[in-house]
């Protein structure tokens, strides 16, 4: 089951517009993602956050890189804007995949990536 959550943007566990979480480490569990998404006030650039951290979840499940791993690395990187993107990150290629999807989903969309960007920074 996937769950996505709109939540206030200083709700998150830490200054991220988008994060996710398997459930507890239990074969029932392990397929319970649940994506944290801050309101960011557009429909269309919550849905962008939710698909980037879906795919990025269960490509990162499914190359054995933990919520915890993605997490920790986060947090010891928070002065760039986007840790996903540094060389060396442990869920490097599961984040840039995730952006093309995201990417084009905005395309079809016909969101501004520029504008999208931007809004998102300004959390």
């Amino acid at each position: 089951m996937i769950q996505v959550q709109i939540i206030k943007h200083e709700d998150q566990r830490y200054p991220t517009v988008g994060d996710w979480v398997f459930g507890e480490d239990t074969p029932a569990k392990m397929h319970n993602l649940l994506v944290s998404v801050s309101q960011t006030g557009n429909q269309d650039y919550n849905d962008l956050v939710a698909v980037h951290e879906i795919i990025e979840a269960i490509l990162c499940r499914a190359n054995g890189v933990s919520d915890e791993n993605v997490t920790n690395w986060d947090r010891d990187h928070m002065d760039h804007p986007d840790p996903g993107s540094i060389p060396g990150c442990p869920y490097y290629r599961e984040h840039l995949v995730a952006e093309v999807i995201e990417k084009i989903v905005a395309s079809e969309l016909q969101v501004d990536w520029q504008e999208y960007e931007e809004t998102l920074e300004k959390l």
